[in-house]
């Protein structure tokens, strides 16, 4: 595909729309006035830059081998693809929503707000990004990357629109970083992280751990117990639970051992009284929240303790980099600003 740059464009200068373009010297639409307000989606080729496709080619983008959706495992399709409130599973091929222009208008807006960050870090797309709008009600987050896509439901769309846009920039870095593995694996090797080849789970596991859409690829980080004595530290596997109790997706970190060919193996998992908590002998696996593990804390001290999964970080802390958003710590963004500069 044709490169499209990832630039600034000012709302003040609608006129020139040049950068949406996919080839330097090809004009955009010239901006007409017609006496009354005008949709930004209305003036500049919207396959240029942000691509909103049309129910058909979206469902098509969503429903691909390589989409998301398309590859759930059935524990986790039957899980995401739930309705609560009307008590039954959404059909893939209905959950496409399609856009209105009023819709697309803001996205384009707020993006446009945020690009010329994303260009000061040297941050680009060589392709225009689908976006695709899903219905609400189902247990997928609310926005979301697949492919080359970005999703959102219509909850997500409606949001006001600074918790929209702190939404879109994670959502955007996470695109970036699913397109470059290189930048992902130097990145979370920055957080204290190192790339795992594999994680392996026992059946019994699998139906109450599942994998959250934006999670590339497993990674493990190497702490000890926040409340218990251990030496050596453990290895930790960031991973998505189901809570049976309460039926929601729990971030927590899961002990593991690891092989010598670098796969790791979790081979138990005790929950007794409260939903994963351990209180049996250390050499059993277990899996608790990171503000549990005492070196992970001291340096994702500033993060929402849910967010474990190393893209997760990355992307939390670009956006708090990128839109100057109050942090009660800056150790992360400030090790994030400088590989961005380097």
């Amino acid at each position: 595909m044709k490169a499209v740059l990832f630039c600034v464009i000012g709302v003040v200068a609608l006129t020139g729309c040049q950068s949406f373009t996919r080839e330097a010297g090809v004009e955009s639409a010239p901006v007409v006035s017609n006496g009354g307000a005008t949709m930004i989606s209305e003036l500049i080729d919207l396959s240029d830059r942000l691509h909103f496709p049309e129910v058909e080619e979206a469902s098509g983008i969503l429903l691909s081998e390589t989409g998301y959706i398309q590859t759930m495992s059935d524990e986790v399709d039957n899980y995401y693809l739930f309705n609560d409130e009307k008590n039954e599973r959404y059909l893939k091929s209905e959950m496409v929503q399609e856009w209105s222009v009023k819709e697309r208008d803001k996205l384009i807006k707020l993006t446009m707000e945020f690009e010329n960050q994303f260009e000061t870090y040297q941050i680009k797309f060589d392709d225009s990004i689908e976006m695709i709008k899903i219905a609400s009600g189902s247990r997928l987050p609310s926005v979301f990357i697949s492919e080359n896509a970005i999703v959102l439901t219509q909850d997500a769309v409606d949001m006001h629109k600074d918790n929209l846009k702190d939404e879109l920039v994670q959502t955007y870095f996470k695109l970036y970083l699913s397109k470059h593995p290189q930048m992902l694996d130097d990145m979370s090797v920055m957080l204290g992280f190192s790339e795992l080849k594999s994680l392996s789970l026992k059946d019994y596991l699998i139906d109450d751990i599942v994998i959250r859409p934006d999670i590339i690829k497993p990674y493990i980080y190497e702490a000890r117990r926040g409340d218990i004595e251990t030496s050596p530290p453990y290895n930790w596997v960031p991973v998505t639970f189901i809570n049976p109790e309460t039926n929601r997706l729990e971030d927590h970190m899961l002990a593991v051992t690891v092989t010598t060919n670098g796969e790791a193996i979790a081979s138990t998992l005790t929950t007794q009284n409260m939903y994963l908590t351990e209180i049996n002998d250390l050499s059993s696996h277990m899996a608790v929240p990171l503000s549990k593990l005492e070196d992970a804390y001291k340096i994702f001290g500033e993060i929402p303790e849910f967010y474990t999964h190393p893209e997760d970080i990355l992307a939390l802390n670009f956006m708090y980099l990128v839109l100057d958003r109050p942090v009660t710590g800056t150790g992360t963004i400030d090790k994030l600003k400088a590989k961005l500069e380097s």
